[in-house]
């Protein structure tokens, strides 16, 4: 039996995340996943058996709401426990920042993982594709580009919908 181990996410595995992604079909780029990385490297783990990576985790922490996202086990080591491991140890990092309520977004395969942990269903979520096709858009002087001194009164906005204060990502994501 192949025994297996959680670590602390390296900038080196951000290649590897970045194909596990890309088998996944989630069409993250290297970039984003790198962001992802920046925003809290303490709360990025990775699933290592025999010390190569297999799967991924991150989280991270809004003060007292906690995200975690990214969780990836390769296909074919999957349905041994590795999923469930990753989501504690990004859990009981988001308890020691001390967190009080952690949140998620799950695909329906995937959901009874976190539902046997605790999580809840909040509301449903519906994910769509549109392929190829040329896009019309029309012209609006109603959007325009963000002003670095908005972001303030975006995060505002954005925390009465969300439930946490999210202007550190924010910021990163306008610049």
């Amino acid at each position: 039996m192949e025994h297996f181990s959680i670590r602390p996410f390296k900038h080196e595995d951000i290649d590897f995340a970045h194909k596990l992604d890309t088998t996944e079909q989630w069409n993250h780029t290297r970039n984003d996943i790198e962001r992802m990385f920046s925003f809290e490297p303490n709360g990025c783990f990775i699933a290592d058996i025999n010390s190569k990576p297999v799967g991924h985790v991150f989280s991270i922490s809004y003060g007292r709401l906690g995200w975690i996202g990214l969780l990836i086990v390769k296909a074919k080591y999957r349905r041994r426990g590795i999923g469930t491991l990753l989501t504690k140890t990004a859990m009981n990092y988001l308890l020691s920042r001390k967190v009080k309520t952690t949140k998620l977004e799950a695909v329906p395969k995937v959901a009874n993982l976190y539902r046997k942990l605790g999580f809840v269903d909040e509301f449903d979520s519906l994910r769509l594709i549109r392929t190829g096709g040329k896009i019309i858009t029309m012209s609006s002087h109603c959007v325009k580009p963000l002003k670095s001194r908005e972001i303030t009164q975006l995060a505002e906005f954005d925390a009465e919908y969300f439930g946490a204060n999210r202007i550190r990502v924010l910021s990163e994501l306008s610049r």
